[in-house]
C-alpha cells in the first residue's frame, strides 16, 4: 500500500487520529498503523473513515490511480486495542470524472480481536483497471459508542488466493487443519441445498437484546426447514458439533474461516448475520456465504420498529433468504 496515501478523511474527520509509524507491537517489521476514533461527532456525522488514495486527496477529480488487473485478493492484518472495536474495510468506489472502474468490495463491520488477525477481500471478477481508492477503513459511533483504537499492518494486493502467512493463523492447539488451503468442493452441482445457520451477532451490545442472537436464526431455520429440497442445520446443532470438537466460533474468525466451518458441518452454504438497535429501530443484516469459494453470494438489510415489528421482520428475513436461495438455484440451472 506504499503507493496509496491516507488522505481521504471522511465524516467526522476531526474525530480521527492517525499514526503511520506506531512502534509498539507491530505484526511484523518495526512499525504499524494506529488509528484512534474519538466518536465525539465533531462534524455531526456520527461516523468517520479514511481512504488510502492516489493521487492524495483524489475524489475522482484527478487522473491517477493504478491498474491492479490480475489481483485476486487484498490482504491486511488488523487488531483492536480492547477487542471490542467494529470496523469495516473496503477498496474501490471512488466516484467522479476519473471514477474507479469498480465500486469495489468490502468486509462488512468486523469485530476486531486484541490479537493480530489476517483478513482478506475477494477481488476476482472485479474490474481493476483503474483504482484510485486502494483501501478504506470506516467506523461509526453507532457501533463504537465510546470510540475505538485499532491497528493495521501489511496491507497488500496479490495475485495469489491464499497467502503464505495463512499458516500463522493456526491455533496453538492446531485445531484449524491445513486442509483448508486446498479447494473445498462440497456442492459439485453448485446448487445451494445444505444450509448451516449461525447465531446472529448482537452489535448493539445490549444484554436485553441478546435473546435475538438465537431467536432470529431459529426463525430462519424453522422456515427453511419446511422446504423439502433443503437440509438445514440450525444454530444449536452447529454449536453442538463445535463443542464435540472442542471448537468455538472464535476459531473461525480468520481468513477462509467460513470455508473450513462449512467443510466441518458438511454444508455448501452458511447463513450468518447481525442486528443493531438504535432508538427502538432494529436493523437485521444477513449474508449467504458460498463455501466452495468463501465468497458472499448475497447480503441484505431489513429494518423496522423493535417493539412493533420484530416478529414480522424475522419472517420477512426468512422469506428474503429463501427467495435468494431459490433465485441462485434457478440461475444455476439455466
Amino acid at each position: 500500500m506504499n503507493h496509496y496515501i491516507p488522505s481521504g478523511w471522511m465524516g467526522d474527520w476531526g474525530d480521527i487520529y492517525l499514526n503511520e509509524m506506531y512502534k509498539e507491537n507491530p505484526h511484523s517489521g518495526k512499525t504499524c498503523i494506529k488509528i484512534i476514533y474519538s466518536a465525539e461527532k465533531k462534524q455531526k456525522a456520527g461516523w468517520s473513515g479514511i481512504y488510502w488514495q492516489n493521487p492524495p486527496n483524489n475524489w475522482g477529480y484527478f487522473k491517477g490511480g493504478y491498474d491492479l488487473t490480475g489481483a485476486k485478493r487484498l490482504y491486511f492484518y488488523a487488531r483492536g486495542e480492547e477487542g471490542e472495536e467494529y470496523v469495516e474495510f473496503k477498496m474501490g468506489g471512488i466516484i467522479g470524472k476519473y471514477s474507479d472502474t469498480t465500486m469495489g468490495n468490502k468486509t462488512g463491520a468486523i469485530k476486531l480481536s486484541r490479537d493480530w488477525k489476517l483478513y482478506g477481500i475477494d477481488l476476482e471478477g472485479y474490474d481493476l483497471k483503474y483504482i484510485s481508492g486502494g483501501f478504506c477503513a470506516v467506523f461509526s459511533s453507532q457501533l463504537n459508542t465510546n470510540g475505538c483504537t485499532f491497528y493495521l499492518d501489511e496491507v497488500y494486493y496479490t495475485d495469489k488466493e491464499i497467502p503464505q502467512e495463512f499458516d500463522s493463523l493456526l491455533t496453538s492447539e492446531n485445531k484449524i487443519e491445513k486442509a483448508v488451503l486446498l479447494p473445498i468442493m462440497i456442492n459439485t452441482n453448485k446448487k445451494l441445498l445444505r444450509i448451516g445457520v449461525l447465531s446472529f451477532e448482537n452489535t448493539s451490545k445490549s444484554h436485553d437484546l441478546e435473546y435475538l442472537s438465537k431467536t432470529i436464526p431459529e426463525s430462519i431455520s424453522t422456515f427453511l426447514g419446511k422446504q423439502n429440497e433443503l437440509k438445514v442445520i440450525d444454530w444449536e446443532s452447529v454449536q453442538q458439533k463445535l463443542n464435540a470438537l472442542s471448537l468455538s466460533m472464535e476459531d473461525f474468525n480468520t481468513l477462509n474461516g467460513e470455508m473450513l466451518l462449512g467443510k466441518i458441518l458438511k454444508v455448501d452454504t452458511l447463513i450468518r448475520g447481525s442486528f443493531v438497535e438504535v432508538n427502538n429501530k432494529i436493523r437485521i443484516n444477513t449474508k449467504l456465504i458460498d463455501i466452495s469459494s468463501g465468497t458472499i453470494i448475497t447480503s441484505d438489510q431489513i429494518e423496522g420498529d423493535l417493539n412493533k415489528d420484530v416478529f414480522l421482520l424475522m419472517d420477512k428475513t426468512s422469506q428474503t433468504i429463501l427467495g435468494q436461495i431459490s433465485n441462485f438455484n434457478k440461475t444455476t440451472n439455466e
